[in-house]
């Protein structure tokens, strides 16, 4: 009887994980991505500067599905390379249309996957796809996250390396999240570290511990010339306390949530019309 319902289990598991592979592998065929945005503030500049870049999916009903879900299965069964691409093409579209440049946003950050960064035409659909919207390289910033350049493949470094040739930048991402690899800062060309919002929310909410281990990341990567971008922002004191770390970039729902780009831009707008900046 136990046997039975192990193999129940079992064969119901295996239903539903089905059913999810076929819900993410359709996504994009049947209009059911979603691409939002949320501002990163400069400090230094005392205005939004950058834009992130988050794909959505919903299921059949409209129901959005959480990425934790999404893009495990994406990486998976192979679909993160088409859903990917999909974003890069939306997400230049977008940039050039509005011409957000003119709006003092120059960077836009982006996720990029492991799996992604593995196949041998990545930089070249990048950096066309740039091209055919006239949007400089330098406006990109690709996002990875913490790994161990020990276990890393010859194609990985590779096209790392190609695409900071070109002139794109490089940001790791959840840095403080899991193992702290120092040497992944020393050994890619990285432009700016994103602090674990476990790490960062905490210390700029007046926990100790975090605190020390805040700083300690924050003073490094300075000391070896990186920017450091902290998420997580869900207060002004949070706000006010990242001015006076001389964090360089943060973001969070204090300023705004991830929203679409129609909103996104009416944000924009709104917050270049102000006479006084957000912080001092």
């Amino acid at each position: 009887l136990e046997f039975r319902r192990v193999l129940f289990r079992s064969i119901e598991n295996m239903r539903i994980l089905t059913k999810s592979d076929n819900l993410v592998k359709t996504a994009l065929k049947e209009n059911r991505l979603l691409f939002y945005f949320q501002p990163i503030y400069s400090i230094k500049e005392k205005c939004f500067s950058a834009m992130e870049a988050f794909l959505r999916m919903t299921d059949y009903e409209g129901n959005f599905i959480p990425p934790s879900l999404f893009v495990p299965l994406a990486e998976r069964n192979g679909s993160i390379i088409e859903l990917g691409n999909a974003l890069v093409k939306y997400v230049c579209n977008e940039f050039s249309k509005r011409q957000f440049q003119k709006l003092g946003i120059h960077n836009i950050a982006l996720n990029l996957s492991v799996t992604e960064s593995l196949q041998d035409n990545f930089v070249s659909f990048i950096s066309r796809t740039a091209k055919n919207f006239d949007i400089p390289n330098e406006c990109f910033n690709f996002e990875i996250k913490e790994i161990s350049s020990g276990k890393l493949s010859e194609t990985f470094e590779k096209n790392i390396t190609k695409l900071t040739d070109e002139g794109f930048k490089l940001s790791l991402d959840n840095f403080g999240g899991g193992h702290l690899f120092l040497h992944t800062i020393m050994d890619f060309p990285i432009n700016a570290i994103k602090i674990n919002r476990s790490i960062a929310i905490p210390a700029l909410s007046g926990e100790k511990n975090s605190r020390f281990l805040f700083e300690s990341c924050l003073d490094m990567a300075h000391q070896v010339g990186k920017k450091v971008v902290v998420q997580g922002i869900e207060t002004k004191e949070m706000a006010l306390e990242a001015v006076k770390l001389n964090i360089d970039y943060i973001q969070g729902y204090y300023f705004a949530k991830p929203m679409p780009i129609e909103e996104f831009e009416e944000f924009i707008k709104s917050q270049r019309e102000k006479s006084t900046a957000i912080l001092p």
